[in-house]
């Protein structure tokens, strides 16, 4: 099992940074890492679904760094090779 943040749409990137900035703050070396680790593209999404089932992960989960709803159809969007 494996696991990464993610956001998609408008200014995604800047709002996992965000996200991360202030979850990671007593490591921010660390938080630089995670968040430049996360997705934010369809692509990037399916990339790292793709290398993460190359090496037999069998079980990824996605945690949105956006509250907004549309966020799931976003993903499902990517996942399915849509959006």
């Amino acid at each position: 099992m494996a696991a990464a943040y993610f956001a998609l749409g408008a200014d995604a990137d800047s709002r996992i940074e965000a996200y991360i900035s202030d979850y990671y703050g007593f490591m921010p070396q660390m938080g630089a890492v995670v968040a430049g680790a996360s997705p934010s593209t369809p692509d990037r999404i399916r990339d790292a679904l793709a290398a993460y089932e190359s090496v037999g992960v069998g079980e990824f989960l996605l945690w949105p760094r956006d509250a907004s709803l549309d966020q799931v159809d976003r993903l499902a969007g990517a996942v399915a090779g849509g959006w």
